[in-house]
């Protein structure tokens, strides 16, 4: 795309990226759930985000029903609540660290484990892993290291919540036109550094 300004053509490149959406929007919540109005169990991008990685999946890998979901999203939060960040009788958190406590505790792993696989020596890592995130299949739970499952189920639960959230293309859109939009150069180059 092209914009000329002041007698001098800018050019920019689609926008590949839509950004984090929601994932990062601060929650706050009561510690106690029974007391909260915003009833996040409920959220309709976090029952996408971990149907896409079938944990709401019974024994037989049968899918249950929406409001046996919601139940069973109460029940995981309630049991999550003491992993978040102390406060009085709230807690701030977002719907990707929700996710994060929620993958952790259904791969049976710490965030410790996590950081030490990340941290080994990067001939250690599958570099497939990193670069290529498979849709999760229900026949495939963590047969392998539970961390790389974890990894894959936490990327595409926050495409799944986003998808649900965001419209890609009119994401993208927006951050190729916000590039344009600034009349001085200078946010012009912080929104192609940042957005692009």
């Amino acid at each position: 795309m092209r914009r000329t300004f002041g007698g001098v053509e800018y050019s920019v490149p689609m926008s590949t990226t839509w950004g984090n959406g929601d994932l990062k929007k601060p929650l706050i919540l009561q510690r106690d759930l029974q007391y909260n109005e915003n009833k996040i169990w409920m959220s309709p991008g976090l029952i996408a985000a971990l149907d896409a990685v079938h944990v709401f999946d019974d024994e037989e890998g049968k899918e249950i029903s929406t409001k046996e979901k919601i139940d069973l999203l109460r029940r995981l939060l309630e049991k999550s609540v003491d992993h978040f960040e102390k406060r009085d009788s709230y807690l701030v958190t977002s719907a990707e660290e929700i996710l994060r406590f929620l993958l952790l505790e259904h791969h049976k792993i710490r965030q410790k484990d996590v950081e030490d696989f990340l941290n080994r020596p990067k001939s250690m890592i599958h570099s497939g892993l990193m670069m290529h995130v498979p849709r999760t299949s229900k026949h495939a739970k963590a047969k392998g290291d539970p961390v790389q499952a974890f990894l894959r189920d936490f990327e595409v639960a926050k495409t799944s919540f986003k998808a649900l959230a965001d419209s890609a293309l009119l994401k993208s859109w927006e951050f190729t036109i916000a590039s344009f939009a600034e009349i001085k150069l200078e946010f012009a180059r912080l929104n192609l550094y940042t957005s692009l």
